[in-house]
């Protein structure tokens, strides 16, 4: 269980900081577009900065700002094209028009060639110059340089808050988790003594008797009732009956078998519930029972010594549903108390004493 419960933890926060990692890259990736134009409109700006300085095709201050192989200057009077360096066609004026981005200049994608471009005049027939410059899409690493003190202390941010709050829901759920196994453990078992109580043994009876119905077999029902328990409460206190409870319940889990159910259904009653089909299996086993249960407690200030009646009723003979059967093996045991106690009793049958 403890296994599973932790891989469950780490299939959680796997999930959860995965989640969160996909919603960074898919931000990241937004940034970059939204970056990569941004980066595209700067250039524009500085390629009409160049221009507005001095209009003269063959002399710039700041021409020096671009490779010399990846840009061109001229002028646009009297032509429909411009050969750009780098793109194998022309670009046409229309072309130039249809890709303008704001009042300085624009860009265009050519056979995956970015070109970024300015202009004085464009659709007039003047003496207009343009600047056109073969662009490198910035990269990852570009964009980061740039972008670095608007972005680390977001992501930082994010990704601190990612793992906190999975941590954080994670101990939730597992908190809410264990309030539930908590409450679901109080449900069906006696605190005290760790044992299934009488709702889980009233269920686990159910299924039983529906199974017997319609495989057509038997099931036993036994009843326990401590002889000499109230003398220990009374004597020693009740933490002394705690804990010979504690013993008790720890006998018998080491008597019966694994297919059967031993329930406390409260004081010092206890309920088994025997699957075999011989009686004479379930006769021994109770005999075995009382036997260990009339062996000497040692428990923490003294060492005392109890007994047990027992009463047994068979499914199908003695009762076809939950309250007539339990009715027979509460008559079967009260029926042994009444013979001295210490002793087995079938419901209809004569008690058998112990070792018998």
């Amino acid at each position: 269980m403890g296994t599973r419960q932790e891989y469950n933890k780490l299939r959680f926060i796997g999930l959860f900081i995965g989640t969160a990692i996909i919603g960074l890259v898919l931000i990241l990736i937004a940034v970059y577009n939204a970056s990569r134009e941004l980066v595209i409109v700067k250039e524009i700006n500085t390629l009409h900065d160049i221009l507005s300085e001095r209009r003269d095709a063959n002399a710039f201050p700041n021409i020096k700002a671009l490779a010399a192989d990846e840009y061109t200057v001229g002028h646009l009077s009297g032509k429909d094209t411009i050969a750009v360096p780098g793109v194998p066609s022309e670009v046409s004026r229309t072309q130039l028009e249809a890709s303008r981005l704001n009042e300085q200049g624009g860009y265009l994608e050519i056979d995956g060639t970015i070109i970024t471009w300015a202009s004085s005049a464009i659709m007039s027939g003047g003496d207009g110059l343009l600047v056109a410059h073969r662009h490198r899409p910035p990269d990852i690493s570009t964009l980061f340089g740039v972008y670095r003190n608007r972005l680390i202390i977001p992501a930082v941010f994010y990704i601190w808050a990612t793992v906190w709050t999975s941590f954080i829901l994670n101990n939730l759920v597992s908190r809410l988790r264990a309030q539930k196994a908590k409450l679901e453990r109080m449900a069906w078992y006696d605190t005290l003594t760790g044992l299934p109580n009488r709702n889980l043994m009233f269920q686990r009876l159910d299924e039983l008797i529906h199974r017997e119905k319609k495989e057509n077999t038997t099931l036993t029902l036994a009843v326990v009732d401590l002889d000499g328990f109230k003398q220990v409460n009374d004597n020693f206190g009740h933490h002394a009956g705690d804990e010979l409870l504690r013993e008790v319940a720890n006998r018998f889990t080491h008597l019966v078998r694994h297919d059967d159910l031993v329930a406390r259904t409260g004081g010092d009653e206890f309920v088994l519930l025997l699957t075999d089909q011989d009686p004479r299996v379930c006769e021994a086993i109770c005999e075995r029972i009382l036997e260990a249960l009339s062996e000497p407690y040692t428990l923490t200030t003294q060492t005392t010594r109890i007994g047990a009646s027992l009463g047994l009723a068979c499914y199908p003979r003695d009762g076809r549903d939950i309250t007539e059967l339990t009715r027979k093996a509460d008559e079967a045991m009260y029926q042994a108390k009444r013979s001295g106690g210490g002793i087995v009793c079938y419901s209809g049958d004569d008690p058998i004493p112990a070792g018998v």
